[in-house]
């Protein structure tokens, strides 16, 4: 057993921000000791018999839909209360293919010209990402090293991996879908500031809540793949989006 004090990653975060990710992932047991932590920022270092008040910020981060999770009974439901207080959703990487390139080219290490052959950009640009930035980080490490071992000046087709290089593109949205898109998308950056449904309204420049519901309505009828990376619009409207 431990015989001395240890501080752990939430004494050596006082006074600052932890970040705790893939939340959804941690098992019930922790689940109950975050939540007393999160009540009363007190802990007791492993070796000691002192509890100590932590000053301490928390921000959790997960790629799952909280809000099932709790109703599968896989995460607490008081625990996301009290993590949910504020909330920010992240669009996944297929819907912001605008920073592909910038992601790219981040990882990759210079411009894209100098470092990919048009065809290979164009497959890049238009692969689904289903694993999103970690999933493209890996796959740029995967065609450095395929074009080091085989002498290449650029990154073409043949560099790719094989789901990238093997990737059928779906049809294009239309430019009503596209439209839909966007509107969605600024209601649920709304709704990620404030759950008013009159003040996300005005803000996205639909007046009224009426307004509101009846996009909400109307695009999920036409389009409802595109609600599929947005929990804060399903949590508000769970009549229509069910």
């Amino acid at each position: 057993g431990a015989d001395r004090d240890a501080d752990g990653i939430f004494g050596q975060a006082q006074g600052g921000i932890l970040l705790l990710d893939e939340i959804g992932e941690i098992d019930t047991n922790i689940q109950v000791k975050l939540l007393r932590f999160l009540e009363d920022h007190i802990i007791r270092p492993v070796g000691s018999s002192k509890d100590i008040q932590l000053d301490v910020q928390i921000i959790a981060a997960t790629n799952r839909n909280l809000k099932d999770e709790v109703a599968k009974g896989n995460f607490r439901e008081d625990l996301y209360h009290r993590i949910a207080a504020w909330t920010i959703s992240i669009p996944p990487l297929r819907e912001r293919k605008d920073d592909i390139a910038l992601l790219l080219e981040y990882y990759a290490g210079g411009p894209l010209k100098e470092i990919f052959t048009p065809e290979a950009l164009e497959k890049l640009m238009h692969y689904s990402w289903s694993g999103n930035i970690r999933a493209l980080r890996n796959a740029v490490k995967f065609m450095a090293t395929k074009r080091r071992i085989e002498g290449k000046p650029l990154v073409d087709v043949s560099c790719l991996p094989d789901d990238v290089r093997e990737y059928i593109p779906s049809r294009a949205h239309s430019i009503e879908e596209q439209q839909a898109l966007m509107l969605l998308r600024h209601i649920e950056e709304a709704f990620g500031v404030t759950t008013r449904k009159q003040t996300v309204a005005e803000k996205v420049g639909l007046e009224n809540i009426d307004n509101l519901r009846y996009r909400v309505k109307t695009y999920f009828q036409k389009f409802p793949a595109l609600f599929e990376g947005l929990p804060l619009i399903r949590q508000h409207y769970p009549d229509i989006l069910g």
